[in-house]
């Protein structure tokens, strides 16, 4: 009795099956990265996330399809809410993508006004404010990141710049493995 005993033993701590500790396995497609699944391989993208939540933002009910809409960076939220990623800057054009799509007027804010042409190619963009031309714009739509277990949250809000009075918001989760090409995610 006391074989079996040691025997069920030594097989329920050697197995992980039986473990707490998250351990990574993969099976033809798909993987584990601790409790997460992660697909090796998919389609999704992050224009579709956006898409939805573009459609949740019902802009359409606030009569601004013929104004213009700047679109900034989406930003980490921490206690000073100025830094942005790779994936802030890409949640911010795949706004302005949608938006465009779906019949808004969309202002550019990095536009240089001109074309510089130089060795490396011909560049009409600007992150430096002097160089950049100034627009006009009814409204701003950009938000907040947070890193969460269960994925990326992101909050949209489209906001009246005369005002600070936000016009509309959504919200939405996307799933780490979707993001992942775009560099170190918290």
């Amino acid at each position: 009795m006391k074989v079996i005993g040691l025997i069920c033993a030594l097989l329920l701590s050697a197995s992980p099956a039986f473990s707490d500790a998250p351990t990574s396995t993969s099976h033809g497609n798909w993987a584990t990265d601790g409790q997460r699944f992660v697909p090796l391989h998919h389609h999704k993208r992050l224009a579709s996330y956006v898409e939805q939540m573009v459609m949740r933002l019902n802009i359409d009910e606030q009569g601004l399809s013929k104004k213009n809409i700047a679109v900034a960076s989406f930003v980490d939220f921490d206690s000073t809410l100025t830094k942005t990623s790779m994936l802030g800057n890409q949640l911010a054009e795949n706004f302005m993508q949608e938006l465009r799509k779906q019949g808004f007027t969309v202002s550019e804010s990095k536009s240089t006004g001109s074309i510089k042409v130089t060795v490396s190619g011909d560049i009409a963009y600007s992150r430096q404010a002097q160089e950049v031309q100034k627009v006009q714009s009814c409204c701003v739509l950009t938000g907040t990141i947070i890193y969460s277990p269960a994925g990326i949250e992101v909050n949209a809000r489209l906001f009246d710049l005369r005002n600070n009075e936000v016009l509309a918001s959504a919200d939405g989760l996307i799933p780490y493995f979707v993001v992942s090409h775009l560099g170190q995610m918290n």
